[in-house]
């Protein structure tokens, strides 16, 4: 590939070690250039309060419209992240001592914008937002911002994330619901504080890690709150834990569960379901990439699309810490993108993708650890060792990104009874300090 200008798409914990990983290339390119839609860099990390109040959504049969287009993040007022300092960190750049074991969304954009500061060579674009992004007739990229001005690419980094298009499953009875009582089904990506609930009874849809926050941070200002998932519930009390739900009964403001259990005198409910794939700007091959939203399609080890590698993705899997994932990424991409690694052909690339399914690009730990093994092995076989390589996974870095779902179950139960000291005073839910407990 003669690839000498790369364009970078989201400033967010991927984009950035894209750019870390591009700048340091002893192949120097001519121009990098990156662009992130928020005035500042930090992607989804970033929060805006005056968003939250001015969204509007409808949710309909294809799924949720929003306006403005998806021009939000899912971060709301009091949240946390779920994985350690210790492990969420970039290579070289721990965060604060001062920083809690589980940090603030605020000290992590802060964290990441730091760390921005360590790149030089590379055009930052903020404000940005993409327009499209589509192959030219000369073989290279052109992208084109929201105010219009273009740019030419001879390769594309889309590093904006998976964290935009909200989903709800079209259980039934839902969408009569929502026609019924307007304004009472709403996707974790609304959220803002508990509020919002007060002296109600809410239902939260899903048992991931927003699901059993805001369900904690619910019951401070609830009157009931109910968590309803497919497998075993991870909430605590006060929450209550039911079984999935597989009928909405909006005219009797009522559910049924699997095992048959009706709930009742439902007021508000949450879909923290997660999200689908998107890239709205994306005009070329998006056919051959995207079709439910549930997976990519095509993707040479979740990163190269096969047909045409010089469009690479970046963190498309999940389940993963996305500083140092996005990192082992990176170093790869990098390589590719100047010439010092050399990816098999179209054919075998081809060869080696899955069957595209729902839960293809679930790298659960310990998979998500072997895979950036992968991808070094790749790096050290290659002989490339000049240039930017991710952190070492070590036995004592992999045991600790092992302890993170312990750790972290350690920290919800001091949750627990912090929630049902704020409901005793009335107080709506505010963090927790814990910057004196490791929780190891």
């Amino acid at each position: 590939m003669a690839i000498r200008k790369v364009g970078i798409i989201g400033g967010g914990p991927a984009g950035v070690a894209a750019a870390k990983a591009l700048s340091l290339e002893p192949s120097k390119f001519d121009e990098i250039h990156l662009f992130e839609k928020k005035p500042q860099l930090g992607g989804l990390w970033n929060y805006s309060e005056d968003y939250k109040a001015e969204v509007k959504y409808e949710i309909n049969g294809s799924g949720i419209e929003e306006e403005p287009i998806r021009s939000s993040s899912p971060m709301y007022r009091h949240l946390e992240t779920n994985i350690t300092k210790w492990t969420m960190k970039y290579k070289d750049f721990p965060m604060p001592e001062f920083y809690p074991t589980f940090p603030s969304r605020a000290q992590i954009a802060k964290y990441i914008r730091d760390y921005s500061k360590t790149i030089v060579g590379v055009t930052i674009h903020l404000g940005c937002g993409i327009e499209k992004l589509e192959k030219n007739g000369t073989g290279t990229w052109t992208l084109t911002t929201e105010d219009g001005t273009k740019f030419d690419f001879d390769a594309v980094i889309l590093a904006s994330g998976h964290f935009d298009k909200p989903y709800i499953p079209q259980t039934p009875g839902i969408l009569a619901w929502t026609k019924v009582h307007p304004g009472e089904v709403t996707h974790a990506k609304y959220y803002n504080d508990s509020t919002c609930f007060r002296d109600k009874t809410v239902l939260v849809v899903g048992g991931s890690a927003s699901g059993i926050d805001i369900a904690m941070q619910a019951t401070t200002q609830a009157k009931t709150v109910l968590n309803t998932t497919r497998g075993e519930s991870k909430s605590l009390d006060p929450v209550i834990s039911i079984p999935e739900v597989v009928h909405y009964d909006p005219e009797n403001r009522q559910v049924t569960c699997l095992d048959g259990q009706k709930y009742g005198g439902i007021d508000s409910i949450v879909f923290c379901t997660g999200y689908l794939y998107d890239f709205p700007y994306l005009k070329t091959y998006i056919d051959d990439l995207i079709t439910t939203g549930k997976f990519v399609k095509n993707l040479y080890r979740h990163i190269f699309y096969t047909k045409d590698p010089t469009l690479a993705f970046l963190t498309i899997p999940k389940n993963v810490i996305p500083m140092p994932f996005s990192e082992s990424q990176a170093a790869v991409v990098a390589r590719v993108f100047s010439g010092r690694m050399q990816l098999p052909s179209i054919e075998a690339m081809e060869s080696t993708l899955p069957e595209p399914m729902e839960g293809m690009h679930i790298l659960t730990f310990p998979k998500d650890v072997e895979y950036c093994k992968e991808l070094q092995a790749w790096i050290d076989d290659s002989g490339t060792k000049e240039g930017f390589e991710a952190e070492e996974w070590t036995e004592e870095r992999t045991t600790t990104r092992g302890l993170t779902a312990t750790i972290k179950a350690r920290r919800l139960l001091d949750v627990s009874a912090h929630v049902k000291e704020l409901w005793k005073k009335k107080v709506p839910y505010q963090l927790l300090d814990c910057r004196y407990s490791t929780y190891i």
